[in-house]
């Protein structure tokens, strides 16, 4: 762990994102907190492909944004990603992160859940 730029995280994920896609995302941030303490490269990665993922399932004319929250408890920073996708289905809610869980939606792309 170190101590993270939040823009600078942000910018590096957005370089990740494909160029066509990236005109898709914007950034809203309203956090106080200029870094956090984190795992650059395993929050990037996260970050990435909640990002990707957003942009895959949302209507492609919509926008992504990725919000930037402080928090006082626990104290920390927020980092939401917003879409117009379909979510999830609520059956899902209790096996969310479980190990090789997924959702079936017939009507949009395949995914890995």
């Amino acid at each position: 762990r170190q101590e993270v730029d939040i823009d600078t995280l942000i910018e590096l994920v957005l370089v990740d994102i494909s160029p066509g896609d990236r005109g898709r995302v914007r950034v809203a941030p309203s956090a106080a907190a200029r870094t956090a303490d984190m795992n650059l490269s395993l929050m990037r990665l996260a970050l990435r492909n909640l990002i990707v993922n957003a942009l895959t399932y949302s209507p492609s004319d919509s926008i992504v944004t990725v919000q930037v929250h402080d928090m006082d408890k626990p104290l920390g920073v927020s980092i939401d990603v917003c879409d117009k996708g379909p979510g999830f289905q609520p059956e899902l809610v209790g096996k969310l992160f479980s190990r090789g869980q997924r959702g079936t939606r017939s009507t949009q792309p395949g995914g890995h859940g």
